[in-house]
Parts: structure tokens; C-alpha cells; sequence
């Protein structure tokens, strides 16, 4: 069975971050751990889109490595896209993409409805960096560019009518209600596609991610038309409106909708482009467990509902405020946490304990330590075959920090961490963090890493002895069965 994703938007891109994480993780459903997405966005450029194609690479060249039959790097993901709405580079605006001045010269209702629906400085707006909290530009847009049968639409559809083939696709849609792209694009796309595949893939299950406001930025001087967060509550409640009115859950079998109260300060204000970077957020987190439920082909959820996310603080999120499918029993709960929480662990320890480390043996052509020796060394495994793979674990294990790093820290007041503790791999400057040089780690607070777990010991000697235990399992080849030692030495219990 595969699972697709349509993240529109810088929110939906984000989610996708999440969700490369969740699958590094292992914790995609063991009977669907393939996941297709599609980033979808006006703005190509957006730096949002930009870090989660960052963080795939990562993913992917991990991938390539020989670790076995264990959760890390078991999804199956590809990412496409970003597919952008404007056909032609140079028409950017709404008069451009419709022909305005042909039809007003021609005087056509469709230049008076134009004239009607949009102000002057809409129409004249290019729409290359997004709808600027304009959805009603945005669907407009949309509408008049998805063309099924070629390009990215075409083989996005392909895709999902094959896989109809073995099992029912579930196609999840997410995206903010609040802004431009994913308030005019969810809703429209989940319409676009679904009527297209009534006939030919009948048996699909759609479900939707929709962001309710959870962050806020500053007006960016000099732009004329920009998103206003003072309006995003009334945006969100006619958006709302919307999806009650039209029936979306008559052709959604699960809605998760999920914000806020103290939304958070976005450290940098741009309208788009590289500059809209914003930091992940633990709400990209609670998502993507929302979305891992709804992927889940043995899940007893009830079909055509709506689902909330709450948590038992309002200035905190623990473990056991994550999502999860009501009808698992508490073992099962705690088995799907221990495996980020063992990701979570492998990152830091890989990146401040074992990769110095790895570092030396391959500048010195040889070590001590014993899990190199019993990995590489009596495996004959020369150094600079390993050296490339090892490289690529680091790589992407600094963006696993950084993502926990954000999810933990949000910029907004009277937060405390309940995941992991920010202080143990990060230091504080001012409202902003950054990772610890491993000269600044001690590798004793490694114990202190996780919270909200009392009865969870992590060791750092413990795990350092680990690590030479020995890998049964003849996947495991190369650098990655010491890539794969590694990991085991972190297991959670």
C-alpha cells in the first residue's frame, strides 16, 4: 500500500519535514512504509520548500546505506516538485495569466467579474512568491492551471492509480487555512483530484491537514500587499465556514485541524523567496502523528470525522500529548514514542560522541575504540570506503538536531520543553539557540536528553559499550553495519 502527500504551502512543506523524520524514525505504518509527496507552491523559491528538498537529500543518501532489517531510514519516500500554478515564467500576475486587457478591450463579463472580485493592486500583483493571504487569488490561480493529464499532475496521478492496484491510496492534503497558498490551494486541489479519480480509483482515501494560525511575523516594509496576521482569525473562521458548508467531510474520511492560542514569533518576516525560512515547529510534529494515524490501513478510527489535537498544558507538550490512534493499547503508545525518542538519542550521540571519534580512526587510518575495530577494522572494511557513508549519517543527524532543536524551543512566551531538553545539545543567545560544538558537549547530560520519562535510563557509557555488540543480520554490510551497531546501542526501553 502507498501513501501520497500534497503539502501546499510553506506550512505543508514543513509538515513534510516532519514526516521525513517520523519515517527516518521507522514510524511510518509497517504495512505502508512508502510515502509519494508533492510540494505545491506559487513560489518556487520559497525557502521553506528549499530546506525540506535539504533534508530529503540528506534522507536519501542515507538511504543508500546497508544497515538491515531495523527502523532507521525504513521509509520508502520520494519528493516532487515544488509544482507552481504559473504556467508561463513571464505572466506573473492575474491580468497577465487571464488575458485581463484582451477581455476589458473586448469588454467581456469575465473582465468585469475580475474588476468585481479584485482590487486594482491584486490584479497587478505577481503571485511568484505567493498569494500574500489572498486565497481568492490563490484558487483562482489554481483552478485555471492543474491539468491532469501532463507533467506533474499526470505522473502524481499515475502513481496513485497504480498503487490502487494492491490496496486503497490514502491521499492526505495539508496546508494553513490562514495565509494564501494553502487556504486556496487544500480546498481546491482536494476537489480537482478527487472528482478526477472518482471513476478510475474509487477506492481512495483522502484526509486533510489543515493549520489553524500557530505563528506571527512583522510587516516587511516596502511591500504594499502583504499577509496581515491580525487577520488571520477571521480568515480561519470563514475558512472553517467553508469546509463545513461545502461538505468536506463528506469527501474526507478523517480532518485533522490543529493551531495555537500564543502563536509564535517567526524570526524573520519575508513575503517569500529564500527569506521565508520559517523555523520548524513542534505543531509540524503533531501533524505529522496525525498523518501517520490517518496512513495506517489497520487503523479503527472512525471514517468522515473531524479530529482536534489538545494537550494536557497549554505552555508545554510531553510524549503522551502526541497523537495516537485511541484504540492502541498504552504498550503499543509507548513502543511508537520509544522509536523517535531512539532517533533522538542516535542524533545527538552519533553526532557528539561517535562521529569525533570516526572522525580520528579515518585520519589516523586506524583506532581503538571497539565498536570500530569489531565494524570496520575485523570486517575489513577499508576506511575510506566508509568514509562517504559516515559523512552522510552526520549530515543528516545535525538536521535531526536542529528540527528537535526548534520543535523545543518556539519562539513564544511561557513555553517549557517536555520532549527533549534543548540545554543538553544547545546553548541560548538571547530568543535564539544554536547547536553545542562537540568541544562544549558533555557527554554525561546525554542521560538528561530526554523528558517527560522518568522510568527511561540512557546511559552514555552504556551505550559507547554497545555499540561493539555484535549485528546479526547480513543486511547490514559495509559502513552500515556499523552505522546499524550504533543505532542499536541507542535502543530506548
Amino acid at each position: 500500500m502507498s501513501n501520497f502527500v500534497v503539502a501546499v504551502g510553506g506550512s505543508g512543506a514543513k509538515l513534510m519535514q516532519s514526516l521525513i523524520h517520523l519515517g527516518a524514525a521507522g514510524m511510518l505504518p509497517e504495512q505502508a512504509p512508502t510515502l509519494s509527496a508533492l510540494l505545491v507552491d506559487p513560489d518556487e523559491n520559497n525557502g521553506n520548500i528549499e530546506e525540506c528538498h535539504n533534508i530529503e537529500k540528506a534522507y536519501q543518501a542515507c538511504k543508500e546505506i546497508r544497515v538491515g532489517n531495523t527502523d532507521l531510514f525504513r521509509a520508502q519516500l520520494s519528493l516532487a516538485g515544488p509544482w507552481t500554478p504559473i504556467v508561463n515564467s513571464q505572466s506573473d500576475t492575474l491580468k497577465e495569466i487571464f488575458n485581463y486587457n484582451q477581455l476589458a478591450n473586448n469588454a467581456s463579463e469575465e473582465a468585469e467579474l475580475m474588476d468585481l472580485f479584485f482590487e486594482r493592486g491584486e490584479l497587478e500583483m505577481s503571485v511568484k512568491q505567493g498569494f500574500r493571504g489572498r486565497p481568492a487569488i490563490g484558487a483562482t490561480v489554481f483552478a485555471n492551471s492543474v491539468d491532469f493529464t501532463r507533467g506533474t499532475w499526470r505522473d502524481f496521478r499515475t502513481a496513485i492509480q497504480h498503487s490502487a492496484a494492491s490496496a486503497p491510496p490514502h491521499i492526505l492534503f495539508a496546508g494553513s487555512v490562514f495565509g494564501g497558498s494553502g487556504a486556496s490551494g487544500v480546498p481546491t486541489l482536494v476537489r480537482l483530484l478527487s472528482n478526477n479519480l472518482q471513476k478510475d480509483v474509487s477506492s481512495a482515501r483522502y484526509g486533510l491537514i489543515l493549520f489553524l494560525p500557530f505563528f506571527q511575523f512583522r510587516k516587511v516594509e516596502g511591500e504594499a500587499i502583504q499577509a496581515d496576521p491580525g487577520s488571520f482569525p477571521l480568515a480561519t473562521a470563514e475558512a472553517l465556514k467553508y469546509y463545513n458548508e461545502r461538505n468536506f467531510l463528506a469527501i474526507c474520511h478523517t480532518i485533522y485541524a490543529l493551531g495555537e492560542e500564543v502563536p509564535a514569533e517567526m524570526a524573520v518576516s519575508a513575503v517569500g523567496a529564500k527569506e521565508q525560512r520559517n523555523e520548524p515547529h513542534f505543531i509540524e510534529l503533531v501533524a505529522g502523528m496525525g498523518a501517520l494515524r490517518f496512513f495506517d490501513p489497520g487503523s479503527r478510527c472512525q471514517d468522515y470525522s473531524l479530529a482536534v489535537a489538545s494537550r494536557q498544558e497549554e505552555g508545554k507538550l510531553v510524549w503522551d500529548d502526541l497523537p495516537s490512534d485511541p484504540y492502541l493499547g498504552g504498550a503499543q503508545v509507548r513502543k511508537q514514542q520509544n522509536k523517535l525518542q531512539k532517533l533522538a538519542v542516535f542524533a545527538a550521540a552519533y553526532h557528539y560522541m561517535f562521529y569525533p571519534q570516526i572522525l580520528e580512526a579515518l585520519r589516523s587510518g586506524g583506532s581503538k575504540v571497539p565498536y570500530w575495530k569489531d565494524h570496520i577494522e575485523r570486517k575489513g572494511v577499508k576506511p575510506d570506503d566508509a568514509r562517504a557513508a559516515l559523512a552522510a549519517v552526520e549530515a543528516y543527524t545535525l538536521k535531526v538536531l536542529e528540527w528537535l532543536l526548534h520543535i523545543s524551543t518556539p519562539r513564544r512566551a511561557n513555553f517549557v520543553p517536555g520532549l527533549v531538553n534543548p540545554n543538553v545539545f544547545a546553548v541560548a543567545q538571547g530568543q535564539n539557540w544554536r547547536l553545542k560544538l562537540p568541544r562544549e558537549f558533555q557527554q554525561t547530560d546525554l542521560a538528561r536528553l530526554l523528558l517527560s520519562r522518568p522510568k527511561t535510563r540512557i546511559d552514555d557509557r552504556s551505550i559507547l559499550s554497545r555499540a561493539a555488540s555484535n549485528v546479526r543480520d547480513d543486511g547490514a554490510a559495509g559502513a552500515g553495519r556499523l552505522v546499524r551497531a550504533l543505532f542499536d546501542a541507542c535502543e530506548v526501553e
